[in-house]
């Protein structure tokens, strides 16, 4: 009899055992938020997690590439509106010198303001990158954020400083009918910044797109890892109960098993 009164203790206090073990599990998952420390607590969940972080620390690499060539890019549209308007000032200044009333000193004085125009036109065009740069934007896919290089050059290949050398060079010589010879490809060449700058809002557009998507791909991340990795706080507060309930109940079981066994 004793035998037996040894064993049903024991199975109270084994069951006592595990009801207290499951009810500090259920508290510290409560406390932590975490469902999923290590592998050994689920190989799979754990996997799933660490390649939803993994993906997200490359996630935020690109989004630092996005938020570098958008920068770039900015510089790139403050430069190409000096051309631009330096360009539409050169062309104005060609317009007005080969007025048959503007005399040789005046055109003199307009060759110098031409120049002028030049260095703010090549500084500028210098600080451009001149090689095209193309960043991953997303998972497998990758974006230009660099203009073509040839932005101060006409169709047949020479540059528009080529082109308003010529013209500084007319009108120091006084010669307005070979400055007024070089308009078309003045106005062409214009036209052609204004087009370039409206390339490089598409690829700002492109990038500020692609970074709002990169966005919204980081959320999903941290749900998949979240689902993977952390407790449903509805499901753990749920456990929470059960557990500290069935730990009474162990409890009560166990100190009645006990008192029957010292009344034997």
């Amino acid at each position: 009899m004793r035998v037996t009164e040894n064993a049903l203790i024991g199975l109270a206090e084994k069951s006592v055992s595990r009801a207290r073990e499951r009810a500090a599990n259920a508290s510290l998952q409560m406390s932590s938020g975490t469902r999923v420390e290590k592998p050994s607590d689920d190989p799979g969940s754990w996997a799933a997690g660490a390649r939803a972080r993994v993906r997200t620390t490359y996630s935020q690499g690109r989004g630092e590439a996005i938020a570098r060539s958008a920068e770039r890019l900015a510089d790139v549209d403050a430069k190409m509106n000096t051309i631009g308007s330096a360009l539409t000032r050169a062309q104005e200044l060609t317009v007005q010198l080969t007025n048959g009333s503007m005399s040789a000193d005046e055109r003199r004085s307009g060759a110098v303001e031409l120049r002028d125009l030049m260095s703010q036109i090549s500084g500028a065009e210098g600080s451009i990158e001149p090689n095209a740069i193309d960043i991953e934007v997303a998972e497998g896919q990758t974006a230009r954020v660099t203009p073509n290089s040839d932005i101060l050059l006409h169709g047949d290949g020479t540059s528009v400083l080529a082109t308003l050398e010529r013209i500084a060079s007319a009108f120091e010589a006084d010669n307005p009918g070979a400055a007024r010879a070089e308009l078309d490809l003045l106005e062409d060449k214009n036209n052609n910044i204004a087009e370039r700058r409206t390339e490089v809002g598409s690829r700002m557009s492109t990038l500020i797109s692609a970074d709002d998507a990169r966005i919204q791909f980081e959320l999903n991340l941290e749900k998949q890892r979240a689902r993977s990795l952390d407790v449903d706080p509805i499901a753990a507060a749920s456990e929470l109960a059960s557990s500290s309930v069935a730990l009474e109940g162990a409890r009560r079981a166990a100190e009645q098993i006990i008192a029957l066994a010292r009344q034997g």
